[in-house]
């Protein structure tokens, strides 16, 4: 189980589904950290899904996004994510996902806060 101060997963029914909350201000080390297990993962898995639920979100610390584990993750959740989505968090994350479901090869979706249920049944699981 992957716990971090600013990331901590979720339990969920099925092994190649990942789920984690964010609260407050990713740091770049759990960031950092996040990626380096979702790398972990990848090796495990053929294909995964995953769902970010943004309780309380207030951005990224500077930089946070352009450490070397979370570079590598990114590039490999191209071929290895089969469905993502996101639960909250801002207007421009939201559409963020939509235009990534568009351009790339993997079915993203966002949901309201409210919509959390239907995330969970997109990704074909539940919390544990």
């Amino acid at each position: 189980m992957f716990i971090r101060p600013t990331i901590r997963e979720a339990p969920t029914t099925e092994r190649d589904v990942f789920a984690f909350h964010i609260i407050g201000e990713v740091t770049a080390d759990d960031m950092s950290a996040m990626a380096d297990y979702m790398n972990t993962q990848f090796d495990k898995h053929d294909t995964v899904s995953m769902l970010l639920m943004f309780d309380i979100y207030d951005g990224a610390e500077r930089g946070a996004s352009f450490d070397w584990e979370t570079l590598k993750s990114r590039v490999r959740a191209l071929g290895k994510v089969r469905r993502y989505a996101v639960v909250g968090g801002s207007d421009a994350a939201k559409q963020a996902v939509e235009w990534s479901g568009k351009m790339l090869p993997v079915d993203a979706r966002s949901f309201d806060a409210a919509n959390e249920d239907a995330a969970w049944a997109f990704l074909g699981a539940q919390r544990a």
